[in-house]
């Protein structure tokens, strides 16, 4: 196989493997909007494993045609406004990874003795 074609498949199957890595551990967990000043986002959680899922729905940040990517620090705002809107402004976002153009996985922590 062609070295080119080779890197394009591995590529394609990384994005594919980062989207159903959503899909598997996401799928079916009701969503909540949260409205930030630069943009939206969507937010869901799992619930009792302190992570969610945070992405940014606006067309441009779906097809790439605005970078939303950042550095998650957007995407992490996003979760610890989503936190305080549910009623625990005692937990904070503390890692972001990212899994596909506009869209994180935020981990999150609370106050010992909270949740």
């Amino acid at each position: 196989m062609h070295p080119i074609i080779m890197a394009a498949a591995c590529i394609g199957l990384a994005g594919c493997a980062a989207a159903n890595y959503a899909n598997v551990n996401y799928q079916g967990i009701p969503f909540r909007d949260v409205a930030m000043p630069e943009s939206a986002y969507r937010v869901i959680e799992k619930r009792g494993q302190n992570r969610m899922f945070v992405m940014n729905p606006t067309p441009g940040s779906l097809f790439g045609t605005v970078d939303t990517s950042g550095s998650g620090q957007l995407y992490a705002a996003a979760a610890d406004r989503y936190l305080a809107l549910t009623g625990r402004p005692h937990c904070r976002a503390v890692r972001s990874d990212f899994i596909l153009p506009a869209e994180f996985e935020i981990f999150f922590t609370c106050r010992a003795g909270r949740t």
